[in-house]
């Protein structure tokens, strides 16, 4: 087959044959390598030969050929040089009953050049006789949720404390667009506070056991004078139940002090123990912390971070309310363990970042998971909206300290 019209013709039907019908046609543009002495070139890779080269008029007529059955996508028109030809393509395309839309691509957006775009300034359509609607859709801002802020923080049962509105903001805006909006916040007395403490009981903090006895009842006399609506809760841990980490012959299951001369009675090590719901009952925290004893563990570091993850995110069985300060006390001697140091127990699955608490508010999972990395903590913290207190010794205290440039304290002391 030879000239342009049968080589187009040769070209539909082979379209026609793709099972993945419809598919776009792309109109070439006639930009430098498509025209030549006037004329368009519709083979231009095939060696030069100026008998095939057509007219304007017949590259136009071809094109609006295409129209009827095909998708067409029409290149940019920034490159054209002959424009009057394809301008009265384009025009003759909008204006023509197609069955099938024509995709125009003018990258000269905004161009007084491109009169046949329907995609410009608005200004520009008008100058250009465009007349009737104009699909412009505008930036918009729409509350949807705004209530009032409350006036103290021990609400009726059941009510939000509301510190801030709007509560929620549906902002739809236009590329390059901006948009304000107002918002109110108030910080309400009274404020409701939940405070979890997290005690060391390695055989080192037999005499800080001894101190904080009457902890509970401290605590509530300093946090009255903040918030009426103030609850305690209390758990402890002390490692993993295995080698390295603790003794496991068999004659310290039951009492890993036994032949420690210093204390030779105490219980078998775990990992993190939840004693005592979040209460508002001082006396019976204070009752809880009498019954508790020391452990001994084999290596120096402690596994507080486990407790640390599920303290955060066994929510339901800590007790934490949803509109309180959530404060987590972490009470210790020494440095904890952290992601990896499982491995010298065998430990190579990562922690997951789950509640593993049983029946018994025990975690299981203390000796099939590695600790908890710092980043992990952090991350679970943070989406439970708890602050980490360290209540350390002096000597230790910096090490935790430095833990706070990986944005997981919030708040941190040094104890004595």
């Amino acid at each position: 087959m030879d000239g342009p019209e049968a080589k187009s013709e040769f070209g539909m039907s082979a379209i026609a044959g793709c099972p993945l019908l419809p598919v776009p046609l792309e109109l070439l543009r006639s930009g430098s390598p498509f025209f030549r002495f006037g004329k368009h070139v519709l083979d231009f890779k095939s060696p030069e030969e100026p008998s095939r080269y057509i007219f304007p008029e017949q590259q136009v007529a071809l094109y609006k050929s295409c129209l009827r059955d095909w998708y067409c996508l029409s290149k940019t028109a920034f490159e054209h040089i002959d424009w009057e030809a394809w301008t009265k393509f384009i025009a003759a395309a909008l204006t023509a009953s197609c069955p099938l839309p024509l995709f125009l691509h003018l990258q000269d957006f905004g161009s007084l050049r491109s009169v046949t775009s329907r995609c410009d300034f608005k200004a520009n359509l008008v100058r250009n006789g465009c007349g009737g609607e104009f699909e412009s859709p505008v930036s918009s801002t729409q509350v949807l949720r705004s209530l009032p802020l409350s006036s103290k923080g021990s609400s009726p049962a059941g009510s939000d404390v509301i510190q801030m509105t709007p509560q929620e903001v549906t902002v739809n805006l236009r590329p390059g667009d901006k948009t304000t909006f107002q918002l109110q916040v108030r910080q309400v007395e009274d404020y409701p506070v939940d405070l979890y403490y997290l005690m060391d009981l390695s055989l080192s903090m037999k005499d800080d056991l001894d101190n904080i006895r009457s902890l509970g009842t401290k605590l509530a006399e300093e946090m009255r004078k903040l918030t009426s609506n103030f609850r305690l809760g209390f758990g402890s841990f002390v490692d993993k139940n295995i080698s390295p980490f603790s003794y496991t012959a068999p004659r310290y299951q039951t009492n890993p002090c036994i032949g420690y001369k210093l204390f030779p009675n105490c219980v078998p090590s775990f990992g993190f123990r939840h004693l005592l719901p979040l209460t508002d009952r001082v006396d019976s925290f204070n009752e809880e912390v009498r019954k508790q004893r020391v452990s001994r563990n084999r290596d120096a570091p402690e596994g507080g971070f486990d407790a640390v993850l599920q303290a955060a995110v066994c929510k339901e069985k800590i007790g934490w309310r949803k509109d309180a300060l959530h404060l987590l006390v972490f009470t210790t001697d020494d440095v904890p363990h952290i992601a990896l140091d499982g491995k010298l127990g065998g430990l190579v699955q990562p922690h997951d970042g789950q509640c593993h608490l049983n029946e018994d508010n025990e975690y299981t999972a203390s000796n099939q998971m590695d600790y908890p990395s710092l980043a992990l903590l952090g991350e679970k913290l943070a989406e439970n909206n708890i602050n980490l207190i360290f209540a350390v010794t002096k000597n230790h205290y910096m090490l935790y300290k430095s833990t706070s440039g990986k944005e997981i304290i919030q708040m941190h002391g040094p104890g004595e």
